[in-house]
């Protein structure tokens, strides 16, 4: 090559090098800011299921009100044994 060409040719390589350069820089920014939108969308929707099975959870754990209705019976119950037997328990 001749002193002209193998300079254009450097040049040339060196222009489409950084064009490349500043491509792929752009594209891993963007896949970047993509992959850290995605992550927080997964997030919130394995979020937002674990909530439902807590409240869900939650709820069929809470007792309280049948263990009261239960109570209530039992001393209905022992009320009319008391009352039958003239006993008091």
């Amino acid at each position: 090559m001749t002193p002209l060409s193998q300079e254009h040719f450097d040049q040339t390589l060196t222009t489409l090098y950084k064009k490349f350069d500043q491509k792929m820089d752009q594209q891993t920014n963007e896949l970047k800011a993509y992959a850290d939108e995605q992550t927080e969308t997964l997030a919130r929707i394995v979020n937002a299921g674990f909530e439902g099975e807590r409240k869900y959870l939650e709820e069929k754990l809470d007792v309280r009100e049948r263990v009261e209705q239960l109570e209530q019976k039992i001393e209905r119950k022992f009320a009319k044994l008391e009352e039958a037997l003239h006993l008091k328990l």
